[in-house]
């Protein structure tokens, strides 16, 4: 039967010419195809205690999610049925469905998911003239997909044996500062507070106390951070902090899978001498660009600090 796409007829081309059997594990530099490497593209180390330090663990977790519908290398590349962990650039080769379908321009190209050496990346390779534009979409949607699958991860400890509940601190390091990905957005908020005649000092403490928990009314959990080798990514992370500014909270909001407004919200809180509360903002996995983000964060932000 004569293949149907032109993908579908390279793709068959070349596994006429490769022994069948092995899975290509044993493959260094050059695909199964024999196709020349365009760009590796590695995959960021999750914490070891959510249970994705394991490369191997992490290519996995990856090629699961290729599957899902949310996935951008997933919508753009098809499993090769013969090779385990490789897949064909574009998908669709008439239709400009995803960027990388678009950047291909009827370039083809492969790529591999593998775990050499304890680490977890994307190997990308062309059969035919791909162009750089190809390469580089195929390679963001890749991190893109990767800071997904972090996030899940990430959420998944946060909500893990009711730790929401308890009120309890929220360990982060810098690996899953890392392994967010780009944030969506970040942006700066200030709340007028009355501290009543108490030091600021206790008015922060009360904050992080009153900021924890489930807030069903605004559609996500939040708990205090406390960092792990993590405060200068952290800074770096918000544009550079004042770290001679008051008392602080540290905060990490998470909402349910798939909520528009944000995956993960990141935000680093200040009461002021002149008994103010300012926070900068940084939200991860933003659906839409929501201009009333601030608005919303910045209110929740002060109806907690007035308990």
């Amino acid at each position: 039967r004569a293949p149907t796409t032109a993908a579908a007829a390279t793709r068959e081309a070349h596994e006429l010419l490769v022994p069948g059997g092995g899975g290509g594990h044993a493959d260094v530099d050059v695909s199964p195809f024999s196709c020349e490497l365009l760009e590796t593209v590695a995959a960021p180390a999750f914490a070891a205690r959510r249970g994705g330090d394991d490369a191997e663990a992490r290519v996995a977790r990856l090629e699961n999610f290729f599957s899902d519908e949310s996935s951008l290398i997933g919508k753009s590349a098809a499993a090769v049925r013969n090779r385990p962990r490789v897949f064909v650039f574009p998908r669709k080769p008439k239709a400009a469905a995803t960027p990388c379908d678009a950047a291909a321009a009827g370039s083809e190209c492969y790529a591999r998911l593998w775990a050499p050496d304890g680490k977890a990346e994307l190997r990308l390779f062309g059969c035919r003239p791909f162009s750089d534009a190809a390469v580089a979409a195929a390679a963001a949607a890749f991190k893109i997909d990767c800071a997904v699958v972090a996030r899940r991860l990430f959420a998944s400890d946060f909500f893990a044996r009711g730790r929401v509940e308890t009120c309890s601190g929220f360990r982060i390091d810098r690996d899953d500062l890392e392994a967010l990905g780009a944030p969506s957005m970040t942006f700066t908020t200030h709340v007028g507070m009355d501290f009543g005649g108490r030091d600021a000092t206790v008015v922060a403490a009360g904050l992080a106390r009153t900021a924890a928990g489930g807030f069903r009314r605004d559609g996500f959990s939040s708990r205090p951070v406390s960092l792990v080798d993590g405060a200068e990514a952290w800074s770096e992370m918000f544009g550079g902090l004042d770290e001679t500014a008051g008392p602080r909270v540290r905060l990490c909001l998470v909402a349910p899978d798939g909520d528009p407004k944000f995956g993960v919200a990141l935000c680093d809180a200040r009461l002021g001498a002149r008994r103010d509360l300012d926070a900068n903002w940084v939200l991860f996995g933003a659906k839409r660009d929501t201009a009333g983000a601030s608005r919303a964060l910045g209110a929740w932000l002060g109806r907690v600090g007035k308990r």
